[in-house]
């Protein structure tokens, strides 16, 4: 069978990464050796990533960014959905690269209840309307006591037998207003149950009810640490958590929130679902890192595997024909894979660059950069290209674009 020599390449890669995770274990403990050439720069990232498209009316489009809680689509023109409601969407895993990796620690999830579901807030408005049912009847009983009391008065006043201006009893034969005995033994008996049910601690979840309460949990928050190598902006993160509900159902929940900046320093991230099926379970976890619409490699990463620039270009190539089949397109930067100068001199530089590429994707030897500002040409020296296709085949072409593209 016949390989193109960029697959034959990337092949005998594979197999050797294949042989050293085998030999790995009985080499531990080899002589040894000495060698006079050093190990080669494995600065670029292969990797298994995720795609994330919403289904619109019609067709479906790729997240771009995030920007004030909402999600920007790759369409012309740009389309937008708030987060909250992304519901009909799609999850592709594909074979990405990368020039960094960012590190994810301290990963972890915990599950809890909603606001609507927590017991100790049904728990707390419960009190609240009880203490305010109290309250009213204590009111009322108060006010019956003052009643009953100002009535026996006036009948002792009118009925009573008086000697100077003390009363003396009532008239003879005559037993106390009973209607006073009863006022004073319901406001006593408001006030008691008033306090015994406010102390009562029936429906607070105890140590034997944890049970109970884990079967309501319905809220999933998931937290970690992220740091990137480079000072960048613009980024997010996509939380896929695969749960099983309490009939053995499973289905994935996705969680995307903005992060804005992200750099060397440990950056503290969380996300949460609420409104999950009642009682569910957690069977996988995954966090995704983007930004600009282009995943970054993490730690966590499936499959990661340095590549040098060599074995990088390589790739790319041959990723490009295979997804082209017979078109004819000119060359291009691979913007993902730019190095984190040009974050400086990208925006707003429309200065319209043309650099010659060959066939295997990198700047022709030839090529005369003098006329370019220092600060850019150094840029597109560190940058990826790809050549370009005709009629499917690799050939040498010119690449035309700005810097602010970058940006776009």
């Amino acid at each position: 069978m016949f390989l193109h020599p960029i697959a034959r390449n990337l092949a005998t890669l594979a197999t050797q990464v294949s042989l050293l995770t085998t030999i790995g274990i009985a080499t531990t403990f080899a002589q040894p050796t000495v060698h006079s050439r050093a190990a080669p720069d494995r600065e670029f990232q292969l990797f298994v990533g995720l795609d994330v498209s919403v289904e619109l009316d019609d067709r479906t489009a790729l997240i771009r960014r995030t920007e004030g809680g909402k999600v920007i689509l790759k369409t012309s023109p740009e389309a937008s959905l708030p987060i909250k409601q992304l519901r009909d969407y799609r999850l592709d895993r594909e074979t990405k690269v990368a020039r960094h990796v960012a590190r994810i620690s301290n990963l972890k999830f915990e599950r809890g209840h909603s606001v609507q579901s927590d017991p100790h807030t049904s728990w707390l408005h419960r009190q609240t309307q009880l203490a305010a049912h109290q309250s009213q009847q204590q009111a009322q009983a108060q006010a019956n006591l003052a009643a009953a009391a100002r009535l026996k008065s006036e009948q002792q006043a009118g009925r009573g037998v008086l000697e100077g201006s003390v009363y003396a009893g009532p008239v003879p034969g005559e037993s106390p207003a009973s209607d006073l005995n009863a006022a004073m033994d319901a406001f006593e008996a408001t006030q008691t149950t008033s306090a015994a049910d406010l102390r009562d601690p029936t429906g607070i979840p105890g140590q034997n009810a944890k049970d109970a309460a884990r079967s309501t949990f319905d809220r999933l928050r998931i937290s970690f640490d992220a740091a990137y190598p480079e000072e960048i902006n613009n980024a997010y993160v996509v939380c896929v958590a695969r749960i099983e509900d309490s009939n053995g159902a499973l289905s994935d929940v996705l969680m995307l929130e903005s992060i804005g900046h992200l750099g060397p320093e440990a950056k503290k991230i969380s996300v949460s679902q609420s409104r999950l099926p009642p009682g569910f379970q957690v069977q996988v976890m995954q966090v995704h890192l983007y930004r600009n619409g282009w995943e970054l490699a993490t730690n966590q990463s499936e499959r990661l595997m340095g590549l040098t620039r060599d074995e990088l270009q390589e790739f790319l190539v041959l990723d490009h024909v295979t997804h082209h089949g017979l078109e004819s397109l000119p060359a291009r930067p691979v913007w993902n894979l730019a190095p984190p100068a040009l974050d400086a001199v990208s925006r707003q530089n429309n200065q319209t660059c043309e650099v010659a590429i060959t066939a295997e994707g990198r700047i022709a030897p030839e090529q005369n950069l003098d006329a370019i500002p220092a600060e850019v040409r150094s840029v597109i020296t560190e940058m990826i290209f790809l050549p370009a296709l005709s009629a499917g085949k690799p050939v040498a072409g010119t690449a035309r674009f700005t810097l602010a593209d970058f940006s776009h």
